[in-house]
């Protein structure tokens, strides 16, 4: 193991997997949380854990379900040692817990159970390229030349910035414990995730105008954000375009499947 490598060891993993009443995804697989829905024979939480189990800077795998997903549905799933904790209300909520906790102390990366996609190679770009920033926490994003260069067809949500747009990929790296402004914050902004404009606002006027105007660029928009929760933020962009497709619906499931059987 490089010296690299060996600064960027002792990293707790957060996997987020609590179960939204009336989910379409369970609903249209029969199962009680979208991530026991199956893509190629595996379960999407399983190739979560199991993508991490294979990121060598990864020490610990905390998993916060609800009664769902019962702990020994996940014992079997990772080498490393699990911790499963209860939810939140919402996800920026329980993140904001665990980050508060014994175990969740950072540095902290936090996904989601239905990042069905995510490989060692996505986790090792995005720990590497945060352990390497003098920050508090970063953020994976993925440029939308990068999707539609590899998935023309794929349908994302994107925030659109002068220079490019940008799709989340439900990667977080809580590197200090000042990151939890961040996910208090996050919470506030949850519900307006598919509203750029609204978000932007809440960040005051000048922002909101740079946007609407098409001025701010996505380092700016950071650093912003950076200014007005007193922390340093950064984005971290992921040259993958599998990082930006999560499993929300039934028809991202087939799209996951397809990628997945290499006919996409």
């Amino acid at each position: 193991m490089s010296e690299d490598d060996t600064s960027r060891q002792g990293w707790t993993a957060l996997v987020l997997a609590g179960a939204r009443p009336g989910d379409p995804l369970a609903a249209a697989e029969g199962l009680a949380a979208k991530h026991f829905a199956e893509i190629g024979g595996t379960s999407l939480i399983a190739r979560v854990l199991g993508a991490i189990d294979q990121t060598p800077w990864i020490d610990r795998v905390i998993v916060a379900a609800d009664a769902a997903t019962p702990p020994e549905a996940l014992e079997s799933l990772t080498s490393k040692p699990l911790s499963v904790v209860g939810t939140a209300d919402g996800a920026p909520a329980t993140a904001l817990d665990v980050l508060n906790s014994e175990a969740g102390a950072p540095p902290l990366v936090v996904t989601t159970s239905d990042n069905a996609l995510l490989t060692p190679a996505i986790l090792k770009h995005f720990i590497a390229a945060a352990h390497d920033e003098n920050i508090d926490l970063a953020v994976g994003l993925a440029d939308s030349r990068t999707i539609r260069s590899r998935y023309p067809d794929v349908q994302r949500t994107y925030l659109k910035f002068r220079g490019g747009a940008y799709s989340g990929c439900n990667l977080f790296a809580a590197i200090t414990p000042e990151a939890g402004r961040v996910f208090t914050f996050w919470k506030q902004a949850e519900a307006l995730r598919k509203s750029p404009v609204k978000l932007a606002r809440l960040f005051g006027v000048r922002a909101l105008f740079l946007y609407v105007a098409g001025l701010l660029t996505l380092d700016q928009a950071f650093a912003l954000a950076s200014r007005k929760l007193a922390v340093k933020a950064r984005p971290i962009l992921i040259p993958y375009a599998e990082a930006a497709i999560d499993v929300d619906k039934p028809s991202d499931l087939e799209l996951a499947r397809r990628i997945a059987a290499g006919k996409a």
